[in-house]
């Protein structure tokens, strides 16, 4: 997801703070009842890899009595998660003495305290130079994620044992803080204390959330049997609500405020949306499917942490209902999550460059993704409500939704649809008049917002979002003409990704770009070959088509074109236009009943989404370790020079001259006119070309500052021999050419 950062991009830590200043400010001193002390020297002495450094240190702490009420339980070759565990694990668990873990893995994920990594050495350190370093952080994050997903945690304390070096660190939704590294054989009160404290806190000081608890047998029973039974009876298809029934997923009860006043008890379990994710930093949102105690039924709850912005989605939703829009959720709760009469907020964003992120909750009526629509018409009638929805909010309220996806558009159980998750919304106020809010999703993005990260979101950038669902899901859930051969749905299927998905310069250091295939795809006629049965339906994606295609079409040079895209933006800057078309479009007869097909368009199954997740995410993590590394350097390279009294130089920045090249459009759309109407961006038809030959002229920049370097350094050392020069480009003609050698004969 696009949403103007990636949630596991800001998970690492932005902190170092001293091992002696992270247990005062985390972990207050035991009562002012002193830890015992211990000598960790002489029992790890001996001890020459991370198994004989785990077995002697629960032996240490066992001795000592340093963590009275718990226990570290060796984990390496055993896990009492069983296969419930995704990816590696730590090497050593911390549980209370007498709990239950190891009799399923839903009781080993509900009763963990602590994770406890443990290396053989210093090099293996994630926040390190070295050459296992990057691997050892790769693997510390997804457990932590882990943690998490499979707790309801306000934060999390974990411990890392490098050799006889000893890391403390404190993981909230806001990131990581990290203590720095010290030498617990010669300074053991440090760890002693670490351990001792934390026995010492209380279950919510330990990073329960205390607004859950854990549900009852009886309870547990009553949720189950219910979920059963919606998945049975419920007439659409509901397999999405599987992961609900995961034994392996303990089950909690949650406490909730509701819009009445009066408290809500609802059982969750597994998230059937969000468990896939990171949920150790961002948003971290997740959806379960509730039992609702008192009235014993099913509902929708959503958990996620929310940044600090002018308002929050229970806020929007309050503000929306107050201006009449339509097609809202039926909300049963929203707000804040309470603790102590405050918010639940993270903390660690105190000590870096981290947003802050506070916890809500939202309840809903069941509502059904708009995949399990049964007919075209359906589907249909589900986006013109959404439409309606975004039309009246901005028109009324001056709400952008801008995050219009297959996720946000649902159908409710009489057929009809409602645009959900506003957590991305812009409202237009005298304060913040102009939007410069980054948020969507890519696949479903416009054109424009693809192309020019810094374009401003407007109305018609939401409408053209609904035309990208609707080919979404329509080419997967509805039947075609002219795709049913043989090869042919696996063929689209790869043609699909390629102009769904980024297409342009991905910098890393920058923003990602792209659009250009969405633009070829939408200016076919026939949409690379779709053509669906239902008449009415294809009628309707034709001419929205043909709507967004002489919308982007009008960047050449024709006095025509240009007056049609003036046309087509007017027409697009009042969605009642559009749903005035879908209307037409509904009234009309030939619809097609039931036609909704199974996806012939499959997502990847767990085992391909973990691959490609580990595959862009591994790299974000390692960028994220280098920032830690260099931060690390630069502390250690400070303190060397306050100790030596040397004044300390900061080290030189290097350019970039190479950087990969993403064309930056007009932020503001202006005709050639004197009417002073906003347009869309005037743009080359051959951009690709374009951004080629600035890449040409920077190479040849670059050539050029390299052989004047050349020269300088030769007529520093007064010798051409001392350097080596490059020989200058030659063109290529018949009489420098290289003569070819004859084959060798046999």
């Amino acid at each position: 997801m696009a949403k103007g950062y990636d949630p596991m991009e800001k998970c690492l830590l932005r902190s170092v703070l001293k091992a002696r200043q992270f247990l005062n400010d985390f972990m207050p001193s035991g009562r002012g009842i002193e830890a015992p002390r211990v000598r960790f020297s002489a029992v790890l002495r001996d001890a020459t890899d991370a198994s004989d450094i785990s077995a002697t240190l629960i032996q240490c702490i066992r001795e000592s009595r340093i963590c009275p009420g718990y226990q570290l339980v060796d984990a390496s070759k055993t896990s009492p998660m069983g296969n419930a565990r995704d990816g590696n694990h730590p090497q050593l668990l911390l549980y209370p003495i007498g709990s239950d873990f190891w009799q399923s893995p839903s009781d080993a994920w509900r009763s963990l305290e602590m994770h406890v990594n443990v290396w053989n050495s210093s090099a293996d350190d994630p926040f390190h130079d070295g050459d296992k370093s990057s691997e050892a952080c790769d693997n510390l994050i997804p457990q932590i994620a882990e943690q998490f997903s499979f707790q309801h945690r306000t934060h999390v304390f974990s411990l890392n044992i490098t050799g006889r070096f000893a890391r403390f660190l404190r993981w909230d939704h806001a990131g990581c803080v990290v203590s720095d590294s010290f030498d617990f054989h010669k300074n053991p009160r440090l760890l002693a204390d670490f351990l001792w404290r934390f026995t010492f806190l209380s279950r919510a000081g330990r990073g329960f959330d205390p607004t859950t608890t854990d549900a009852t047998p009886s309870e547990i029973r009553a949720f189950k049997t219910t979920a059963r039974n919606f998945i049975k009876n419920t007439p659409r298809n509901v397999e999405f609500l599987r992961p609900t029934l995961d034994d392996d997923y303990p089950v909690y009860k949650v406490q909730v405020d509701s819009l009445n006043g009066k408290k809500m008890h609802l059982i969750i379990a597994k998230p059937f949306h969000g468990y896939k994710r990171p949920t150790c930093g961002g948003r971290s949102t997740r959806v379960y499917a509730a039992y609702l105690t008192s009235e014993k039924r099913l509902v929708c709850l959503k958990d996620f942490w929310r940044t600090h912005q002018l308002l929050s989605e229970a806020e929007m939703y309050q503000h929306l209902a107050n201006h009449d829009v339509p097609h809202l959720p039926t909300n049963l709760a929203a707000g804040d999550v309470f603790e102590d009469n405050e918010p639940q907020t993270t903390l660690n964003h105190e000590y870096g460059r981290l947003w802050a992120f506070t916890h809500q909750r939202i309840v809903q009526e069941i509502a059904f993704p708009l995949e399990t629509a049964q007919s075209s018409r359906e589907l249909t009638q589900a986006v013109r409500d959404a439409i309606a929805c975004m039309s009246k909010a901005w028109k009324s309220a001056q709400v952008l939704h801008q995050d219009l996806s297959d996720g946000n558009i649902m159908i409710t159980p009489e057929g009809r649809g409602i645009l959900n998750d506003w957590d991305c919304s812009w409202m237009k106020t005298p304060e913040n008049p102009k939007n410069e809010n980054r948020a969507g999703t890519w696949w479903f993005m416009s054109i424009f917002l693809c192309m020019n990260p810094f374009k401003e979101h407007e109305i018609h950038d939401d409408l053209e979002s609904c035309l990208w669902t609707l080919i979404w899901i329509a080419a997967r859930y509805i039947k075609s003409i002219n795709l049913w051969y043989e090869d042919g749905w696996r063929v689209f299927s790869q043609y699909t990704m390629k102009y769904f998905d980024r297409d342009g310069d991905d910098n890393e250091h920058q923003y990602e770009a792209g659009g250009i295939y969405k633009q070829e795809f939408i200016t076919y006629e026939n949409m690379g070959g779709l053509d669906w049965r239902c008449e009415p339906f294809s009628t309707l994606m034709d001419d929205l088509r043909q709507i967004f295609a002489d919308f982007h079409n009008g960047w050449e040079d024709f006095p025509q074109m240009w007056q049609k895209s003036k046309e087509r933006y007017a027409l697009l800057s009042d969605p009642e236009n559009i749903v005035k078309l879908f209307d037409d479009a509904l009234a009309k007869n030939g619809w097609i009943e039931n036609d909704a097909v199974p996806n012939m368009f499959p997502y990847k199954t767990e085992d391909e989404w973990r691959t490609y997740r580990m595959k862009h995410e591994h790299r974000l993590y390692r960028l994220q370790c280098d920032k830690v590394r260099k931060e690390l350097e630069v502390k250690a390279a400070r303190e060397k020079a306050d100790r030596e009294g040397i004044p300390y130089i900061e080290p030189a920045v290097e350019e970039n001259p190479e950087a990969p090249i993403v064309t930056k459009y007009p932020l503001v759309m202006v005709y050639p006119s004197d009417d002073k109407e906003p347009m869309i961006p005037r743009r080359s038809a051959r951009v690709r070309k374009v951004a080629r030959t600035v890449a040409e002229d920077q190479t040849r920049a670059k050539r050029k500052r390299m052989d004047e370097d050349q020269e300088a350094s030769e007529g520093e050392l007064g010798s051409p021999t001392m350097v080596k020069r490059r020989k200058p480009m030659e063109e290529k003609t018949k009489d420098n050419a290289v003569p070819r050698r004859k084959p060798r004969g046999r």
